[in-house]
């Protein structure tokens, strides 16, 4: 019988475990937008100045190339994040009702911050 007890324990353990860890991993995608959000429009202001005074029309065709697939790759990459962001949610979601979590708002589902 305690054994029982013991596991129960040591499970709900690692459910906390894995509910801070999916929680890291959601800050870190979330961080992640944010800093692509502040890069993208800054470099594409800095390069548009400097391209500006710039009167070779190659250099201009080849930078603007280079930002197309920069842009294209940076799309490709956000595409994956949200894939992998809504399953760190899902799973986040999953381990709230597993470790019982109280409700704070109005509703039939168990608490915690994603399923509220």
């Amino acid at each position: 019988m305690e054994n029982h007890k013991g596991d129960r324990v040591e499970s709900e353990d690692k459910f906390k475990l894995d509910y801070e860890q999916t929680c890291q991993q959601i800050r870190a995608f979330t961080d992640i937008r944010f800093k692509l959000l502040a890069f993208v429009p800054t470099l594409t202001g800095a390069a548009v100045a400097l391209l500006s005074r710039v009167p070779d029309q190659w250099t201009v065709l080849a930078v603007g190339s280079l930002g197309l697939f920069v842009t294209l790759g940076i799309v490709f990459y956000e595409m994956r994040n949200t894939v992998l962001y809504d399953a760190a949610i899902h799973r986040a979601k999953w381990l709230e009702v597993s470790l019982d979590l109280p409700i704070l708002t109005y509703g039939e589902q168990k608490g915690g911050l994603f399923n509220e």
